[in-house]
């Protein structure tokens, strides 16, 4: 470990540099900025000396370009005591969706048992974000991604995303459900039933789970030498496509439908118009997030849950984390789903 000497003690009270960490690191500024800015490869012996240094001197970026003291392992840090819970939008449906509410209500209750302040802030439609989205003003955030427009959210601002970001995969920690096993389960539980005349039914998705689940879903059995007939459909079409998948000439026994709720409940009531019966005639699985409420109409359907509650909860430790200890690799952080059944 670097030992701090009485020069660099003296210039924690000063404004520390890129130069000042260069010089403790012994190495160029250029290759600080370039570790800093994760814009190029440095050598694993230079990006522990430069980390080190980082420790060691208390070096905060952010800090220095707003001309305010940097903050120091070891001296008292300078917090907000505020994580934000950043989704896209803040209508009713996306605050009511089960899986913001399931994954705020976790990251909630986890910041209140740490004292922290917990807010919920938003995406402006044109896709800009808040002033309160900064460093000054909150530790980090929690971000939904999907339609979330991730280039707005400030490199200054530390990140854990809830479900995997499209364009921004190495910026953040990451927290997510393991949409892969979820695809797999579906199969092992419908080949369990019996079934082998199978199909997927989905609606266009914001986010990369939907697609991986399909994918996980079809390979596996393919594997088991089954084809699949796949449907994307918009929610409006989702009767129409049903019906063309339940009855006739080659009609599936068995059903996976990766988005559930809204969709899986119109494939049910469209089943409920024919004369097959669920769980004798056809199985229909879903990724229920408000499996209570398909329940009261449905007591006997299987689900899939992807535990997003904990995601909430793992996402707002980790954010939690990093604050404490912002230096080291970013975390990926995968949540196994767990397959529901009715009580017998």
């Amino acid at each position: 470990m670097h030992q701090i000497s009485r020069g660099i003690w003296f210039q924690l009270i000063m404004a520390v540099t890129v130069n000042d960490v260069a010089r403790l690191a012994g190495v160029s500024p250029a290759t600080v900025s370039r570790f800093l800015n994760k814009n190029a490869v440095v050598s694993t012996q230079a990006s522990s000396s430069i980390q080190q240094a980082v420790i060691d001197l208390g070096y905060d970026r952010n800090a220095t370009k707003r001309g305010r003291r940097p903050l120091s392992r070891g001296l008292a840090e300078q917090r907000t005591s505020a994580f934000g819970f950043l989704i896209p939008w803040l209508r009713s449906e996306d605050v009511l969706d089960p899986v913001n509410a399931m994954m705020m209500h976790g990251a909630e209750a986890y910041a209140r048992e740490q004292k922290v302040t917990f807010i919920v802030v938003r995406q402006e439609e044109d896709g800009t974000l808040p002033p309160s989205v900064s460093s000054t003003c909150m530790d980090g955030i929690i971000a939904r991604s999907g339609t979330l427009n991730e280039f707005a959210v400030p490199e200054s601002v530390l990140t854990t995303w809830v479900f995997r970001p499209l364009v921004q995969p190495n910026r953040g920690d990451m927290v997510y459900p393991d949409s892969e096993g979820i695809g797999t389960s579906a199969l092992t539980y419908l080949l369990h039933r019996n079934r082998h005349q199978l199909a997927v039914i989905h609606t266009p998705s914001v986010d990369l789970e939907t697609g991986l689940k399909v994918e996980a879903f079809v390979t596996a059995a393919a594997a088991a030498g089954i084809a699949v007939k796949v449907r994307c459909c918009e929610l409006s079409e989702i009767g129409s496509c049903a019906t063309a998948l339940l009855e006739g000439r080659g009609r599936v026994d068995g059903l996976f439908v990766p988005n559930g709720d809204d969709v899986q409940l119109t494939c049910l009531q469209r089943l409920s118009e024919t004369s097959r019966k669920v769980g004798k005639d056809i199985d229909v699985i879903g990724c229920n997030s408000n499996i209570r409420r398909l329940r009261l109409t449905y007591p006997d359907i299987p689900n899939i849950d992807i535990r997003a509650d904990e995601i909430g909860t793992i996402a707002a430790t980790m954010l939690q984390t990093r604050v404490a200890g912002p230096s080291g690799q970013w975390l990926r952080t995968v949540v196994g789903a767990r397959l529901d059944l009715p009580q017998e």
